[in-house]
Formats: structure tokens, C-alpha cells, sequence
């Protein structure tokens, strides 16, 4: 009770005739040991850009190997300059090309990857392999038709949620912006309650609280609460669903006839949301709001169908916004539209 799903697991079959022509890259793959640094790097640093993924220590490695077959190879693709990228770990066996894991942290390797795969188009008669990145493969393939299968893969609990708030390494940190989660799980009674979320110079202060009339009300239980901290759903995705409870509100965005106010804060808040992704959205998306909300805005306050069309092309944007520049590009936004945070 309390655990969640946090992880899926994608399994593909690819027939050879399937297999996606020869894309130009500059690099090259190479074949490596089994316990080669840089295979080792390249898992480390996607691990650390995907949910669901395990730190692997020594043990973990050793674990990682210790089921598999000695026909196992490791194949790494370097770029132009020899920057491991991507790898392969596979066997052949009866004419199918077997990928235990596929890593890539570019088009680039993939389609590397996928080049070295396909060299091996005299010698196979179909990929077999599992996928972890949490996206479907067959958008990606000219020949879209190949067969693929999810399943759950990782489940997580949170344990202690007054410690994993405190300790969770949030993207922003608005220090006069404070969110409040509401918290139910039927089986930890510690976790039970209200936690308020505070930032101050760039340290983190989760506080239990009593009687708590702030705004930024977050109703959740504690699945829901796992998935979204762990990157497993998007908030939009969980409040669709009514899987979150929340009011969205809406202040004054300067001077204005109330018709203007609402065309200003519309495309204001379209904008913002083209440029926060993930957990950032859900907080950065609450504050905003909080910000645009005219007192006398009724329309707008009640219009569902209106948040719900921004929520969804924050998510196809999603992608497309490198988290390494998300906290430059948020201060940006707010500096270019001249946005005080609450």
C-alpha cells in the first residue's frame, strides 16, 4: 500500500527488413570490455537525466553481469572528437540480435547505434531488445509497424515525506513563493497531513503544518505524490485525471479593460508555459497563474477548457526545452514581461 509505479519497461521486435537505413554520423562505434570507464560514464551520466534509473556502484555492476551469458559485447559510439556517447550492450544468438540496454545521450549516437545495428543486416533476421527511455521507438523508425510492448517495470514508496521534500533537488527556488501539499497515505500515519514548501537562499525548509489557511493548496495522495516527484507523470497529466486537487487563481496584470487584461494574461501565460517543463511547470505554473489572475476575470477563472489546452501544449513542448537552460530561460521570461514573483 503506498508503493507506485515509477519506471516502465518497453520491449521491441524489429525484423530485419525494418531496420532504418544508413544515417551519416561522424563518429564510429568501438567494442570495449565489459568494465570500460566509459561505458561506465555514459550510463552514469543518463542515469542521472532519466527517472526510474539505478546508481550502479561496483555491486550493482556485478549484479548487472552476473545472470548474462559470455557472448555478451559492449559497443560504444564516439563522436568526431571521441566523446563516448551512446553504447550497445547485445549478443546474436539464432540469427536475432539481442540488446540487453541501449544507451544514447544524442541523435546523434542514436543514429550511430542504429547504423551499427543495421551492418549487421547479412547476419540477422530480427532486433529483439528492451528500451527503459520511457518513449515509444516506432515514431522514430520509417517503417513504423514494428511490435512493441509495455509493461511496469520500478516501483518506489515514499518513505518519509517531510524528509524527501526537504531533500528533493527542485529546479527553482522562488524565495517568496511558498506550495503547500496536502498529503494522505492510509498506511504511514507520519506522512499523513499538511507540509508547507519554502525556499531560502537556495536552501530548502519543509515544515508540518496545522490549520494552515495558505494558498498554493496541493491535495494528493501519497501515490500520486510518488509519481509526480519522481518524474514518472506529469502534473497535467495527473490532474486531467483527477489525480490532483488544486485552484487555479488569477491576480491583476496591470491596467486595462477587463477584456484586455484577459487577451494580455492569456498569451502571457501561453508564452510562460512554452518555456517550463516537468516538476518546474507545476510550480512555476501555480506562480504564474498567481500572478495573472484578475480579481474581476470570472471568465478566464472558471475556463477548464482553456487551462487544459495550455497544459497540453506545455507537455508537447516539453522536450523541447534542454533543463540546462530552464533556469536561465525562466528568469528571462520573467525579466523580458517585467513579472515580480510573489
Amino acid at each position: 500500500m503506498g508503493w507506485e509505479i515509477v519506471s516502465d519497461k518497453l520491449t521491441f521486435t524489429v525484423k530485419d527488413t525494418q531496420l532504418p537505413k544508413a544515417f551519416p554520423v561522424r563518429g564510429m562505434v568501438e567494442r570495449v570490455s565489459l568494465d570500460s570507464e566509459d561505458f561506465h560514464n555514459v550510463y552514469s551520466y543518463f542515469a542521472m537525466q532519466h527517472h526510474g534509473a539505478l546508481i550502479r556502484d561496483r555491486l550493482a555492476w556485478d549484479e548487472y553481469w552476473r545472470w548474462e551469458n559470455d557472448d555478451m559485447i559492449v559497443a560504444l559510439y564516439y563522436n568526431e572528437e571521441h566523446k563516448p556517447l551512446g553504447y550497445l550492450v547485445y549478443y546474436i544468438a539464432n540469427e536475432i540480435f539481442h540488446i540487453k540496454e541501449m544507451v544514447y545521450l544524442t541523435s546523434e549516437a542514436r543514429h550511430g547505434l542504429w547504423n551499427y545495428i543495421s551492418a549487421h543486416f547479412s547476419m540477422i533476421t530480427q532486433v529483439r531488445g528492451d528500451n527503459y527511455s520511457g518513449e515509444p521507438m516506432a515514431y522514430l523508425f520509417e517503417d513504423s509497424e514494428i511490435e512493441e510492448t509495455i509493461a511496469p517495470y520500478i516501483m518506489a514508496r515514499i518513505v518519509d515525506v517531510e524528509s524527501f521534500l526537504q531533500e528533493y533537488p527542485w529546479q527553482i527556488q522562488p524565495e517568496d513563493f511558498k506550495i503547500h501539499f496536502r498529503v494522505t497515505d492510509g498506511l504511514a500515519s507520519w506522512n499523513q497531513g499538511d507540509f508547507l514548501v519554502s525556499w531560502h537562499e537556495g536552501e530548502t525548509t519543509c515544515e508540518r503544518v496545522e490549520d494552515n489557511q495558505s494558498i498554493n493548496v496541493v491535495e494528493l495522495d501519497i501515490n500520486t505524490l510518488t509519481a509526480l516527484m519522481m518524474g514518472y507523470k506529469r502534473p497535467t497529466y495527473l490532474y486531467d485525471h483527477e489525480k490532483i486537487s488544486m485552484e487555479y487563481y488569477m491576480q491583476e496584470c496591470g491596467p486595462g479593460t477587463p477584456t484586455q487584461k484577459r487577451y494580455r494574461a492569456q498569451n502571457l501565460f501561453r508564452l510562460f508555459l512554452h518555456v517550463v517543463s516537468d516538476i518546474s511547470l507545476f510550480l512555476c505554473r501555480l506562480n504564474l497563474i498567481k500572478q495573472l489572475r484578475a480579481s474581476n476575470c470570472r471568465r478566464m477563472r472558471n475556463n477548464r477548457a482553456f487551462r487544459l489546452l495550455c497544459a497540453h501544449a506545455a507537455d508537447r513542448l516539453f522536450d523541447l526545452v534542454g533543463k540546462a537552460l530552464l533556469r536561465r530561460r525562466i528568469c528571462e521570461f520573467f525579466l523580458q514581461h517585467s513579472i515580480r514573483p510573489i
